[in-house]
C-alpha cells in the first residue's frame, strides 16, 4: 500500500481528469519532466503533486495522527497572446476547482476535509514561438493516519 499522501494526490488527479469540461491532460508529479513546448501535444495540461505535510493542530490521539497535506495543482497552457493564455489558465483553474470541491472529503474515508489554499500569480514565458503560461493553486487536505503506519 502507498502512503496516504500519495493516495490523496492520485485521487485528486483522477477527480480532475474525470471532469469532462477540463479538456486537458492530467498528470501526477510532472513538473521537471513536463514538456512546455507548444508543439509537444502535452498542453494544455494539469499536473498534481504534493508539497509540505504538516501535523494537525489538534491533540494527537492514541491511535491516529492528523496531518495537513499541501496538494499543488499546476495548470499549464500555450497561446498566441498573453490574454488568451491568461483566459485558458483561469478556465483550467475553474475546472480543477469544480472537480476538487465536488466532494470535500474526496471520497476517502481518512480525509477529513479538502480546502482551497490559494493561488500563485500566473507565470509567462515568451521565449518560444507561443506564449507559455503556468498557474499553481494550493489545496490543503486534512487527513488522518495510524500512528504505526502511514498507509
Amino acid at each position: 500500500m502507498t502512503h496516504r499522501a500519495q493516495q490523496i494526490v492520485d485521487l485528486c488527479a483522477s477527480l480532475i481528469g474525470a471532469n469532462t469540461s477540463l479538456a486537458a491532460q492530467v498528470y501526477t508529479h510532472r513538473t521537471l519532466s513536463l514538456s512546455l513546448a507548444p508543439d509537444e501535444a502535452e498542453l494544455p495540461c494539469v499536473s498534481v503533486s504534493y508539497g509540505g505535510d504538516s501535523p494537525g493542530n489538534d491533540i494527537q490521539h492514541l491511535t491516529n495522527i492528523s496531518s495537513a497535506l499541501d496538494v499543488q495543482v499546476i495548470c499549464a497552457c500555450a497561446g498566441e497572446n498573453e490574454s488568451d493564455v491568461r483566459n485558458e489558465l483561469m478556465r483550467l483553474r475553474t475546472q480543477t476547482h469544480i472537480a476538487l470541491m465536488a466532494d470535500t472529503d474526496l471520497g476517502l474515508s481518512f480525509v477529513l476535509q479538502a480546502m482551497y489554499g490559494g493561488a500563485e500569480p500566473p507565470r509567462f514565458d515568451s521565449s518560444t514561438k507561443s506564449i507559455l503560461g503556468t498557474l499553481v493553486t494550493h489545496w490543503t487536505v486534512a487527513y488522518e493516519m495510524s500512528i504505526s503506519t502511514p498507509e
